[in-house]
């Protein structure tokens, strides 16, 4: 449906002081509200864990420690099917992320 200006009516007077003042009290200083964010206690807690990775080491010297001390020591067993077994895994895992 088309709408002409043959189909609207004129305003009337009334009409009109009743819009010009609902746009005048509508800006008012008691109405205007600011701008406020909540956020979820969830959000606060992924905001600590990033904060504890930010802050936490790149290298776990303890770790390489232990596994240096493992290997000196030739305590360190490497298991040649353990590594096969990972490299078929992560080449299937790579050609399924592929496409």
């Amino acid at each position: 449906m088309r709408i002409t200006g043959s189909q609207i009516g004129p305003i009337n007077p009334v009409q009109a002081t009743k819009v010009k003042k609902v746009t005048e009290t509508a800006v008012t200083a008691d109405t205007r509200s600011t701008d406020q964010v909540m956020l979820s206690a969830e959000m606060e807690t992924i905001a600590t864990a990033k904060a504890v990775i930010a802050n936490a080491p790149e290298v776990r010297q303890d770790k390489v420690n232990a596994y240096k001390q493992l290997i000196e020591d030739g305590d360190y067993v490497i298991s040649s099917d353990k590594i096969a077994d990972k490299i078929i895994s992560e080449g299937r895992l790579s050609k399924i992320l592929q496409k």
